[in-house]
């Protein structure tokens, strides 16, 4: 687990919360727009180390693995597009020991007079459980998509479900295995998604890679590749880094960032994240998100 975040648990445990907002752009999923300002700038690579609020979106199984109480408030802003999400995520594991749970939302909309428009919803109800503790954990995802759309494509009403496994094979070597949208919503806000990859966790260095399939966008499965770094400076200033070599949407995204830790690394006093994602084949494809973190 990376040492910018959060204390590994040693029982079931952790309540987040998280206030978002974010922007599209055709051919990146909905999930991606949400991804709290660290997995934004490590190019989406943390399905093998995630936690808390990051952990209801990229794997559900996360969850279990802190023991934490936190509130982070985020900004995030992508081009083209001008599509805009202020959200809530809770996640709880210390009042159920035995199974922890996430809940999210998020309110979508566009700028005023962009091209087309969309007004809508997309919530999320995340479990997970230490099946053997600090080692393997399990977990679930339900996902509720409801977007209304003007002058683009049809509206959406749909439910489709996340589920993911995590395996500690020491303190710091972590292999995560995740489906997305395994029920088919046929929209390509919602592609049916899946893979794993492996997180290097250190005392200062985190090296995060990963392959997923994209089973929606193309007649045939098409690889996504990802990657992340990141080096923690003097214990309280992580530089991050990422790239993601996506060969659904035939695009290639750089991303970058860093954090500022007050309290020491853990889960104590507060951190600010801010990262960026850069679509290199859209001249305007910025995605910009900024987080700040508060422990209670």
């Amino acid at each position: 687990m990376r040492l910018s975040a959060f204390k590994s648990r040693p029982v079931p445990a952790a309540l987040a919360l998280l206030v978002t907002c974010g922007t599209w752009t055709p051919g990146i999923a909905l999930a991606e727009t949400h991804a709290e300002p660290r997995a934004l700038a490590m190019g989406g690579a943390v399905n093998a180390d995630p936690v808390a609020n990051s952990a209801v979106v990229t794997n559900p199984a996360g969850i279990a693995r802190t023991y934490v109480y936190a509130a982070e408030a985020t900004f995030h802003r992508q081009g083209p597009g001008d599509r805009n999400a202020a959200g809530l995520v809770v996640v709880d594991t210390k009042t159920q020991p035995a199974l922890g749970v996430g809940l999210s939302y998020a309110y979508e909309f566009t700028d005023p007079k962009s091209a087309a428009e969309i007004d809508g919803h997309n919530g999320r109800l995340a479990f997970s459980h230490a099946v053997v503790p600090n080692q393997l954990y399990m977990g679930v995802g339900l996902h509720y998509l409801h977007l209304d759309r003007i002058g683009g494509l049809p509206d959406l009403k749909a439910f489709t479900l996340d589920a993911g496994a995590l395996v500690s094979l020491s303190s710091n070597l972590h292999l995560g295995l995740v489906g997305n949208n395994l029920i088919d919503v046929d929209d390509a806000e919602a592609p049916v998604m899946a893979g794993g990859g492996f997180a290097y966790t250190g005392q200062s260095i985190v090296i995060d890679a990963e392959t997923h399939f994209d089973f929606s966008t193309r007649d045939e499965p098409s690889p996504v590749y990802k990657g992340g770094l990141e080096l923690v400076v003097a214990e309280m200033i992580p530089l991050r880094a990422g790239f993601e070599a996506n060969r659904a949407t035939k695009q290639n995204i750089a991303s970058g960032g860093l954090g500022f830790l007050t309290g020491g690394a853990g889960s104590q006093g507060s951190q600010f994240h801010i990262g960026f994602r850069k679509t290199l084949e859209v001249k305007q494809g910025l995605h910009f998100g900024a987080g700040l973190m508060v422990f209670l």
